[in-house]
């Protein structure tokens, strides 16, 4: 953390001695001092710079100290007040105090309580600060919900530091995108901010502190070439470090209020974002930590189909053999033409109830991966008629098989990979007018690609990068942990292999799994 601001105080009195007598023992201090003979003057410093401290006096030409107390406190209500007075009154104390005056000190005073006086207002400004930082806190911190964390940084960070606009942007992918934003109406705004953020952070990230900009950005070199900054006076950017590394940015700027942001206001939103981060990690933490426990049901639910596969395996293969053995017994004997093809009917449909059982039944255990030869096409055959139920009717399925060698795989988990990409399919095809599943495989070099394409709703490039990441779902929830996709990654991984993903809105997607070919391998 940077040394505190230095402080800076105006002072404004009528009498030239009493002026110069200040400027002196303050900036001995090594305070920053400012001093000027009216109120009007006064105002016009305080338009263009932030005061920590004003002493002023009460009877002045023109605009007297009180109503100059006044219009300060509207203005600049961070800026604490002394007012200095030779003919005090009751009545003129009890004004200033319900003026926001810190104290009233009467002249002639000695310097050092007039110095211990200004000493305690900025003490109490300094515990103003930091109570608003500490409320500020515990406002981000009741929730546990991430984006409505989000929300609230920008929204508390803005008025912390009287921002017109705050955004908070995440880096994601190498790239930063809004994640919250407060003041800012319309795409270009946004586009502007993370612009400026791009220009920006990496500097700000090289100290860990906040980055001031004074402006106006239209002037400034670095910027000119970006539109939507050129409204832009001031600004303050914030990286968020967490361990030790970037992971976003809070922007605050100004765009109103002609004045610039300080240091001192650099330093408060520095304080706020070491309680930003620690809110943001605890409910990333928290949601994985729900995704996890809900990747755990799933498994244990898996594990359950296991055993039920079993036991139904075990339960429907008898009388399964009952009927193939009869069935068998009445293919040698003496049958009618028509009552042949009964049996073979019958013949038919017993085994491919003994193949979905077993299909079942191996999807449904947890074993080790065993990578051998396979055939391509018997795997994607075998992952349809898992599905198939849920394949509608009115849902046409074209394959397109131009060369099928054999693959090493491990055939539950490339059905389990195949199955996940015929679902997603299925449910981008929900509103499709003519829904289309195609199947394909072809060579690729040293390996088999095989392809599910579907002409749904199709995604960007936004979320396509997104995909198969751990814990990243567009399902509502409740309906899916966002877990599939990544484990699918992990699968084809673990084959030498990997998974792609092509796909543009509303022009369907395909996702194609690439295996090592046998020959390859072997």
């Amino acid at each position: 953390m940077t040394d505190p601001p230095r402080t800076s105080v105006l002072v404004v009195d009528d009498e030239p001695g009493v002026r110069e007598m200040l400027d002196f023992e303050l900036k001995a201090r090594g305070w920053e001092v400012v001093t000027t003979e009216s109120g009007a003057k006064a105002l016009e410093l305080l338009g263009r710079q932030n005061f920590h401290l004003m002493l002023s006096d009460v009877r002045m030409p023109g605009m007297d100290g009180l109503s100059l107390l006044e219009i300060v406190k509207l203005r600049s209500p961070q800026t604490e007040v002394v007012l200095m007075t030779g003919d005090g009154t009751v009545e003129t104390a009890v004004a200033a105090m319900r003026l926001g005056a810190y104290d009233f000190v009467l002249k002639p005073f000695e310097i050092d309580v007039l110095m211990r006086t200004a000493d305690k207002a900025l003490e109490r400004k300094d515990l103003k600060s930091t109570l608003s930082i500490y409320v500020a806190a515990q406002a981000i911190h009741k929730s546990i919900e991430l984006d409505e964390i989000l929300t609230r940084i920008v929204e508390i960070g803005a008025r912390l530091v009287q921002a017109d606009d705050a955004s908070l942007l995440i880096l994601e992918d190498d790239a930063l995108t809004v994640a919250a934003c407060t003041g800012l109406d319309g795409e270009e705004p946004r586009r502007a901010r993370i612009a400026l953020g791009e220009r920006v952070a990496g500097r700000a990230a090289a100290s860990g502190e906040s980055y001031l900009i004074l402006g106006p950005l239209a002037d400034d070199e670095r910027f000119k070439d970006v539109p939507g900054l050129r409204g832009v006076r001031s600004s303050l950017i914030q990286p968020l470090v967490s361990s030790g590394a970037v992971f976003g940015v809070l922007c605050a700027n100004r765009t109103a209020s002609p004045l610039p942001f300080d240091e001192s206001e650099a330093r408060t939103l520095s304080l706020f974002a070491i309680h930003a981060v620690q809110a943001v990690v605890n409910a990333r933490l928290m949601r994985q930590l729900s995704l996890s426990q809900a990747h755990l049901k799933e498994s244990e639910r898996i594990n359950a189909l296991g055993r039920v596969a079993a036991s139904v395996a075990h339960e429907i293969n008898n009388p399964l053999t009952g009927i193939l053995g009869s069935a068998q017994m009445l293919e040698t004997s003496n049958l009618t033409p028509e009552q042949a093809d009964d049996v073979a009917c019958i013949l038919e449909q017993t085994e491919r109830c003994r193949r979905i059982v077993e299909d079942l039944l191996t999807f449904g255990r947890g074993t080790p991966p065993i990578l051998k030869p396979e055939p391509v096409v018997a795997l994607v055959e075998s992952a349809l008629r898992l599905i198939r139920w849920d394949i509608a009717d009115g849902i046409a399925i074209a394959r397109e098989f131009t060369d099928t060698p054999d693959v090493l795989a491990d055939a539950l988990q490339i059905k389990q990979v195949l199955i996940n990409f015929v679902r997603n399919a299925l449910q981008a095809m929900a509103s499709a007018r003519a829904p289309k599943l195609t199947l394909r495989i072809r060579p690729d070099g040293d390996m088999v690609r095989v392809e599910v394409s579907d002409n749904g709703q199709g995604f960007d490039e936004a979320l396509r990068k997104k995909l198969f990441k751990p814990f990243f779902t567009t399902k509502a929830p409740g309906q899916g942990a966002g877990l599939g996709l990544s484990v699918c990654a992990g699968i084809a991984a673990a084959h030498g292999g990997a998974l792609e993903a092509v796909s543009r809105p509303g022009e369907g997607a395909t996702f194609a799994l690439l295996l090592p070919r046998v020959k390859e391998a072997g």
